[in-house]
């Protein structure tokens, strides 16, 4: 049978009303420039009246983006980052989504109308303004509040479905690290969100430019004071059409540089930066532990904590300074365990950690894109290790790169390395905080057999050297044996075994080396 691999997956009957769509946005454009006095368009550009309404125009929507910006990326970030755990909180954010559309699809001129009953001379809180002498309608400040007003919820909308989109894995990563909340702000949200941040306020200064109806209904039209571009323009399209066209010809101009500005924006949200590059087999230094810290007192963990939107009860006792496997079928609660250890994930019960300092490595390594290898390390130890000098940090960023054999990495971004050496970086840097509680979520699983048994003989030793308390998930029974001191068996969210490593695998059936840990106790 013949297959047809050439040719578009669109249906023919498209493509026409495709280019009837195209064609119908696209001729008016063109017949604005045929019309357009080429001749004179400087002299009526450079009239009184539109230059009035250009530097108006401007800077009015400079301060409307700032003000959006300003008020709505908090908002968006608060929404885009709630946990759906947090039932309360969630059901704020989404009214919240549902209160900022409203502007979007209102009439301007309904939304003049209520500024103006909200902020005029006898509005809601306009009278009270009022009475100090303070009047914002039929003024500038009424035309950055008009345009505000209609711009915040386009902000909003792409910001935060933006962040959204990006996920919070690199905050919840930071938080695990000790980093506090402004500081997760400033060095990992904003400059991860920065190119949506970019593409959000392009769109809400390209809403403002354009704003009309509010602007009139709200702030009138003054010469100097509140006529914008949009409002000269239909002011002169009647007595001096020439002007008016050459004005449209502006607003045409900057729609386009803002629309291809918010676009390449957006196409750089999440870029990586640096190219991968192939590692030779050669480069993979031999592992040097010299000056690896040990965790000094390790927790014996006392756990007793329940998640029932998970229907997770665990209640277990994890010994001091031993390798603890965590094994089970999926959806045991295997990872729930561990999201709780971490503070990543909401529960009730109690945890009794001794407080201890806790460090994670995940089976998908999370390493902070927009930081070098060393950068990463030294972001850890800026709130694990806070009593380090800053020399000291260097000396022991460099060092850690050395216990994993990848010290040549160190001013490599994250996207420039395999998904081993990924995982090497993260464990030189869980190594350098010393903490006294190890959390592993399957760190060998996404690599092949070879490097696994790389990788693993190089856990075990800096694990031993370490001496912390250390919980292991896995499905591997081969992590177990060469790992593991101690195992816990989890199924439908509570403890079904716990003993030594080889007694339970032995109970499994057959070679403790073959047993399929993610099936044998899901029957």
């Amino acid at each position: 049978m013949k297959r047809h691999t050439e040719g578009t997956p669109v249906p023919w009957w498209m493509i026409p009303l495709a280019v009837i769509g195209v064609a119908f946005l696209v001729i008016p454009i063109v017949a604005l420039l045929l019309r357009l006095p080429w001749g004179s368009i400087w002299e009526l550009l450079t009239a009184p009246s539109s230059r009035d309404a250009l530097w108006l125009s401007i800077w009015t929507c400079t301060v409307a983006t700032l003000a959006c910006v300003v008020f709505g990326a908090p908002l968006a970030i608060w929404c885009a980052r709630q946990n759906p755990q947090h039932k309360t909180r969630t059901a704020i954010a989404k009214a919240i989504r549902g209160l900022l559309r409203l502007p979007m699809v209102l009439p301007p001129v309904v939304a003049g109308l209520v500024l103006l009953q909200t902020w005029g001379r006898y509005g809601l809180l306009g009278q009270y303004l009022d009475l100090f002498g303070v009047r914002v309608a039929f003024t500038s400040v009424a035309v950055v509040m008009a345009q505000t007003f209609v711009a915040l919820p386009f902000f909003f909308a792409s910001f935060e479905s933006a962040l959204r989109a990006s996920g919070d894995k690199y905050e919840r990563q930071a938080r695990t690290l000790g980093a506090p909340s402004s500081t997760i702000f400033w060095k990992i949200t904003l400059p991860l969100a920065r190119p949506a941040l970019a593409s959000a306020a392009a769109l809400a200064f390209a809403r403002a430019l354009g704003e009309f109806g509010a602007t009139l209904t709200f702030a009138g039209s003054l010469q100097g004071v509140t006529r914008t571009i949009p409002l000269d323009i239909y002011l002169l399209r009647e007595d001096d059409t020439g002007q008016a066209l050459a004005l449209s010809l502006v607003l045409i101009i900057l729609a386009l540089l803002l629309g291809s500005a918010a676009m390449l924006s957006g196409r750089n949200t999440g870029k990586p930066r640096g190219r991968f590059q192939k590692t030779k087999s050669e480069q993979i230094q031999e592992p040097d532990l010299t000056h690896l810290p040990s965790a000094g007192a390790a927790p014996e963990v006392s756990v007793d904590l329940q998640v029932p939107e998970r229907q997770v009860a665990i209640k277990s006792t994890f010994p001091a300074g031993k390798i603890t496997a965590i094994v089970g079928p999926n959806g045991a609660g295997k990872s729930t365990l561990l999201s709780a250890l971490s503070g990543t994930l909401p529960f009730q019960g109690q945890v009794d950690l001794q407080g201890a300092t806790v460090g994670v490595l995940e089976q998908s390594p999370i390493l902070f894109p927009h930081f070098s290898c060393a950068k990463n390390i030294d972001f850890a130890l800026r709130h694990t290790r806070k009593e380090l000098a800053p020399k000291q940090r260097a000396e022991l960023v460099k060092s850690a790169l050395l216990w994993v054999g990848c010290d040549h990495l160190a001013e490599r971004y994250p996207s420039a390395l395999s998904g081993g050496e990924k995982q090497r970086v993260a464990l030189a840097r869980l190594a350098s905080q010393a903490p006294q509680l190890v959390l592993l979520d399957e760190p060998l699983s996404a690599m092949d057999e070879s490097a696994a048994a790389s990788a693993r003989s190089l856990l075990r030793k800096i694990l031993e050297q370490l001496g912390a308390t250390t919980l292991l998930i896995t499905h591997n029974p081969q992590d177990v044996l060469e790992l593991a001191d101690w195992m816990t068996v989890l199924k439908s969210g509570q403890v079904y075994a716990q003993g030594t490593a080889l007694e339970l695998l032995s109970k499994a059936g057959g070679d403790p080396r073959q047993a399929r840990l993610s099936v044998a106790w899901g029957q």
